[in-house]
């Protein structure tokens, strides 16, 4: 509820919240992650943080409504892994 209050704060004044999904998780950190993105999706977030694949698929793929960013712990420190995260959207 108070992340839900946040975003229309935030949304009041022009200003657009994102949210860090950028761990490096392990299988078991996957428990619940899909309601979570949707629930994020479903309040308007205006985008989430992401450093890992898995996460970044997953997001695409249960709320395509939410734009995605790569966190900076995503070791993007070329050319190469910035087109790849580009193809993937």
């Amino acid at each position: 509820e108070e992340l839900k209050e946040a975003v229309e704060f935030v949304h009041a004044h022009g200003k657009k919240l994102h949210v860090t999904c950028n761990i490096i998780p392990h299988n078991e950190d996957f428990e619940g992650l899909e309601d979570y993105l949707k629930f994020l999706e479903s309040i308007g977030i205006d985008a989430i943080i992401v450093a890992d694949m898995g996460i970044f698929s997953l997001a695409k793929r249960v709320a395509p409504g939410l734009e995605l960013h790569v966190s900076t712990q995503a070791s993007t420190t070329n050319w190469h892994t910035v087109q790849m995260w580009k193809e993937l959207g």
